[in-house]
């Protein structure tokens, strides 16, 4: 988490940055994750993200990212939470 920000009484917007280095000399797909994405009492949209993400279960998201050889990139994500 990098930044939360309260849009009203019941609603946060969430960004994240999760950083993935690749130490290969070789192009490399990274896998990132975030749990806790929505819970049972909350509900939670994504609203912009860097890589299209999907759902490995109702908590969890997950972000393939490629990196260059001998690289790093970054994966972003807003997300609004309304509880």
């Amino acid at each position: 988490m990098i930044e939360r920000t309260q849009l009203s009484s019941d609603c946060w917007q969430n960004a994240m940055r999760n950083k993935v280095n690749n130490a290969k000399d070789r192009r490399n797909s990274m896998e990132t994750s975030q749990d806790s994405v929505t819970t049972w009492w909350t509900d939670t949209d994504i609203t912009s993200e860097s890589e299209k993400s999907e759902r490995s279960d109702a908590n969890t998201s997950l972000w393939q990212a490629p990196v260059p050889p001998n690289g790093k990139t970054a994966v972003t994500a807003t997300s609004e939470t309304r509880f």
